[in-house]
């Protein structure tokens, strides 16, 4: 059974600040019936710094990644992980990433879902 989340405020503020190009990326977490704002990055962070605040529990992961092509035009996409790391044995929590992932979706414009 699919549920609908309710997205704290500030969730919902950070989604539209990476969407809006001034943050890099954002985390959240499903806790309980609510969706809320782990952490966010500064327009001048790179993945890495994502997989540096990554833990063991299952999350959400919007990312504005930004490229140069060969051709030398640019490329900028939002993308939208579901994140779910094998360490994690809370069958719970997983069950409660995927129950909620299309409330989080519906709110995120993205190009790519991973």
């Amino acid at each position: 059974m699919v549920s609908v989340a309710n997205i704290s405020d500030e969730a919902g503020k950070a989604m539209a600040d990476v969407m809006g190009k001034s943050l890099r990326w954002a985390i959240l977490k499903p806790v309980e019936s609510d969706i809320v704002l782990v952490s966010t990055g500064p327009r001048d962070s790179d993945i890495a710094s994502v997989a540096a605040a990554l833990s063991d529990e299952p999350c959400y992961v919007i990312y504005d990644f930004e490229a140069t092509r060969s051709d030398g035009s640019g490329l900028c996409k939002t993308c939208f992980v579901t994140y779910a790391p094998d360490s994690c044995t809370s069958m719970q929590a997983k069950f409660a990433l995927q129950n909620y992932k299309g409330s989080v979706k519906a709110r995120v414009n993205s190009a790519k879902e991973i």
